[in-house]
């Protein structure tokens, strides 16, 4: 009912300032995953110094901190100018000129940012295999064969812990809240878990690929959110925004609802068995052989966070169709769908729309 929705004020980390959302909060549902998260935040700088990446963590959590801050700073205020100077005419309406479409647009610029960061540093770990083409070589076998980890993929896992321990406390203290507050809190709560369980057993190459198959899936939908919030759609736009949409769905579906489920959740629940699939002894196997059942069922419960996983793409997935549904076949604007769809509602942006969708009245003499 309506009377159970609340206005929830939340401060930003890009100005300071208090913004509004529509969230219904759960007090047992905060103090679990709040217990949850910060569990696995220690966790994963304990791994950190078992691994000899001790003082990189804390590095590097102090280096995400100031990049995001400088980030967020000289994104809003080059942001800022481009918009006063060339998004002031009435169909655009300078949209950054509202404090909140400000805010929001900072805080996606930075992640946009780390983003396309770390999926570029994955990918020149990645390329110099073949784990895509071949999931079967996900499994750490070598690890029996006493093969050290590779200290590129170390080093990545030692990043990847600061980012999501960093975005991780900025969504649960700082950012104003969405409408899938929840869920995205829990995945960052099951991320971290992946990254727990796979440095556990040395399990780095299915933490590997999953990283780089969510940061390279992020980066369209980074820039539409951006371009929507800058209101870049339309024939006058160019239609920016709808490309930007539409190259994001085919992104998105490629890597999060086939390549992640088929190649590497696959790969996980085929090594979770014991057995020899397509040549290959499967990890458990190979597990049971060398009398380590603690890393078959690691492999287990890995496939089990990997489908919780899946399943919040499959929601995430679902709010992009509905997005192009209401859109392309409703009629309605594509920039207040996005917004009510994902966002939640703000007064303040509903009273700045609705300033910009009135014709100025003529006086008459």
């Amino acid at each position: 009912t309506q009377s159970t929705w609340g206005n929830l004020e939340r401060s930003n980390f890009s100005m300071g300032k208090k913004t509004e959302a529509t969230l219904v909060r759960k007090p047992w549902l905060d103090h679990v995953s709040d217990a949850s998260f910060f569990s696995l935040c220690l966790l994963s700088i304990y791994f950190c110094f078992k691994e000899g990446a001790g003082n990189a963590i804390l590095l590097w959590l102090v280096i995400v901190v100031v990049g995001i801050f400088l980030v967020v700073h000289a994104s809003g205020v080059l942001g800022s100018l481009f918009s006063r100077h060339c998004l002031s005419s009435r169909q655009f309406g300078d949209p950054l000129s509202s404090k909140i479409t400000h805010r929001k647009f900072t805080a996606q610029f930075w992640q946009l940012v780390v983003h396309a960061g770390m999926a570029y540093l994955e990918y020149q770990t990645v390329k110099k295999k073949d784990w895509l083409e071949n999931p079967h070589h996900l499994a750490p076998i070598e690890k029996y064969q006493n093969i050290p980890v590779d200290p590129e993929i170390i080093n990545v896992y030692v990043i990847q812990s600061a980012v999501w321990i960093v975005t991780g406390l900025s969504h649960r203290f700082i950012e104003a809240p969405h409408k899938d507050y929840y869920v995205m809190y829990v995945h960052h709560i099951v991320t971290l878990a992946v990254i727990s369980v796979s440095r556990a057993r040395g399990f780095h190459l299915y933490g590997l690929i999953v990283f780089w198959i969510h940061d390279i899936s992020d980066i369209p939908l980074d820039i539409m959110k951006i371009c929507n919030l800058l209101r870049l759609h339309g024939m006058s736009s160019f239609f920016i925004t709808e490309i930007s949409y539409f190259t994001t769905l085919g992104v998105w579906v490629f890597q999060r609802m086939y390549r992640f489920p088929f190649w590497v959740i696959r790969a996980a629940l085929i090594d979770a068995t014991v057995g020899v699939v397509d040549g290959h002894k499967t990890l458990c196997l190979v597990a049971a052989e060398q009398n380590e059942p603690l890393d078959c069922l690691c492999c287990r419960v890995s496939a089990a966070l990997l489908s919780v996983l899946f399943c919040m793409h499959v929601f995430w997935t679902y709010l992009l169709l509905r997005i192009a549904a209401r859109s392309l076949f409703g009629g309605e604007d594509a920039h207040a769908v996005g917004r009510d769809e994902y966002e939640g509602h703000s007064s303040e942006e509903e009273r700045y729309d609705k300033s910009h969708r009135e014709q100025p009245k003529r006086k008459v003499k």
